[in-house]
């Protein structure tokens, strides 16, 4: 079964850890995050962004500008608050 959302917990009162762990997750998926996910095996159910660090655009993606408001993370979850 491939996830539909992969989500990460902190169970810290500590902010620092939480801003820490945002950073982590945020520099995996915009820069390389389909890497990763092919690595485990996982097949996303949709793929966008610019594409700029990846070297290729991947078959089957919504392709955005390198210059836009939106990093490609917040493209991505703005996407999910449309699906919903």
């Amino acid at each position: 079964m491939t996830p539909d959302f992969i989500s990460w917990h902190s169970y810290s009162n500590d902010v620092r850890h939480l801003v820490d762990q945002a950073g982590v997750a945020r520099e995996m998926l915009d820069k390389r995050g389909l890497t990763h996910v092919e690595k485990l095996g996982l097949t996303p159910n949709g793929i966008l962004g610019d594409f700029d660090s990846l070297g290729y655009v991947p078959e089957g993606s919504t392709v955005f500008p390198v210059e836009k408001d939106d990093t490609d993370a917040m493209l991505a979850v703005r996407k999910g608050l449309e699906l919903g």
